[in-house]
């Protein structure tokens, strides 16, 4: 097995007191990274004969022998004096010259120590925000093995000279064995990997979001590539739906639980999508808050309780108050007995005459309630005479959801009369 040379192994390095004073008979502990395991050197490349440890330097402050470690380890170096009393010097995560698993690593340690906080954060001495940026891989030794995460936040404080860092981890958290982090050799900004054209084409044409359901009508399934590994929120697909859906319809994405398919309605609440707002062969962004999949863009289903804005209208309206549309709507011949359908309206199924100037309007879909606004108008029983009339809810019958009863009365006459034509609009 072949050895790499350690750094303190320059020829002729002498070490020294913090008094400046040859460190002769000082001692060097050799220690596994990050730890007071202690553990072997070498005097040779062959790893064939081990230095002692504590390593004991000579007369003149230098190492009596070459100092060989092996590769793959990272080591920690402690100088003491003679006695054994430490002179404040540690070389920590040190290995090989060149050592070739070093090199070919995909991760390099942060030499500061990790202090554990939650599964999902910890804190390190000095600012290591240039280290742990926001978007950069993390892998971590933990007491449960290694735990690899994505450095959500990274935030250092000049008052208690910390360094506090959050991730997401791909699966298991981190625990309080905590004692290790290293981070991707490429970083999260300006990194040197250049976007092939290959990539930038994949983008392009939605290579790795766009993606076609299969299932049943009440059971859809998602197979992305790459697989997403949780149903994280936030997650986003272009999706083309391979048939119209079914009652209380689910998605399953990448095999994992099938969450509800929804839609959120004009006055924001989710809502479970039928074939009304989803046909055969529609495409839509959908979109995951970790308990449902929810389509972004279902077909327009009408307008529905709300108000609309001068800026959704084509004419030339100013101003920002909202304009509300009209609920129902009918002209008819006042002097018509019986039920009979309007001669013209919207939402009325029909109008029936009671006696002279008293008529009830049954609307053809209910409102919510009978909070809702009447007009009217009226012309006159003849074409050459002023009648003066009003259009008035009736005073002895409650408004009802479904159909309200008026009354028209005539001014000229002091008394209710049939016009030639009542015109009335409900507003809600």
């Amino acid at each position: 097995m072949a050895g790499c040379i350690a750094p303190i192994s320059d020829l002729g390095a002498q070490f020294f007191t913090n008094q400046g004073i040859i460190l002769a008979g000082g001692k060097i502990q050799v220690y596994l990274a990050g730890s007071t395991t202690a553990t072997d050197t070498w005097t040779d490349s062959s790893l064939a004969v081990k230095n002692a440890n504590p390593i004991v330097l000579n007369s003149a402050g230098r190492l009596p022998n070459p100092v060989w470690l092996q590769s793959g380890l990272a080591y920690k170096f402690v100088l003491q004096d003679s006695t054994g009393a430490s002179v404040g010097i540690t070389f920590d995560n040190i290995s090989g010259i060149n050592d070739p698993a070093t090199l070919s690593t995909q991760w390099t340690t942060v030499a500061a120590t990790p202090t554990y906080i939650s599964t999902t954060s910890f804190s390190m001495l000095g600012d290591q925000t240039n280290t742990l940026q926001v978007g950069r891989r993390v892998q971590a030794t933990v007491t449960a093995g290694v735990v690899y995460s994505t450095v959500a936040t990274s935030s250092y404080s000049s008052g208690t000279g910390i360094t506090t860092v959050t991730v997401s981890n791909d699966s298991t958290g981190l625990d309080s064995g905590l004692s290790l982090v290293n981070v991707g050799v490429l970083p999260a900004l300006n990194s040197p990997v250049p976007i092939t054209a290959a990539l930038t084409t994949a983008l392009q044409r939605q290579t790795y979001t766009a993606f076609t359901t299969g299932g049943t009508a009440t059971a859809f399934t998602l197979t992305p590539t790459p697989a997403i590994v949780a149903n994280t929120a936030g997650t986003e697909f272009e999706v083309t739906f391979n048939q119209a859906p079914g009652a209380t319809p689910t998605l399953a994405v990448s095999g994992l639980a099938a969450l509800p398919l929804k839609y959120k309605d004009l006055t924001g609440a989710l809502q479970a999508i039928t074939a009304t707002q989803v046909p055969s062969g529609w495409t839509s962004k959908v979109y995951t808050d970790g308990t449902n999949w929810i389509i972004l863009t279902p077909t327009v289903t009408g307008v529905v309780d709300a108000s609309i804005t001068a800026s959704k209208l084509s004419g030339a309206q100013t101003g920002s108050a909202p304009i509300y549309g009209c609920r129902a709507w009918a002209t008819w011949n006042g002097g018509t007995a019986g039920t009979n359908a309007p001669t013209s309206g919207g939402n009325v199924t029909s109008i029936t005459r009671h006696s002279t100037g008293e008529y009830t309007i049954t609307f053809s879909t209910a409102m919510p309630d009978a909070a809702y606004a009447l007009i009217g108008s009226c012309r006159a029983v003849s074409t050459d005479v002023y009648d003066g009339f009003s259009v008035e809810i009736n005073g002895t019958v409650a408004p009802l959801a479904g159909s309200v009863r008026i009354s028209t009365f005539s001014a000229r006459a002091a008394a209710l009369a049939d016009p030639l034509l009542v015109s009335v609009a409900i507003f809600r």
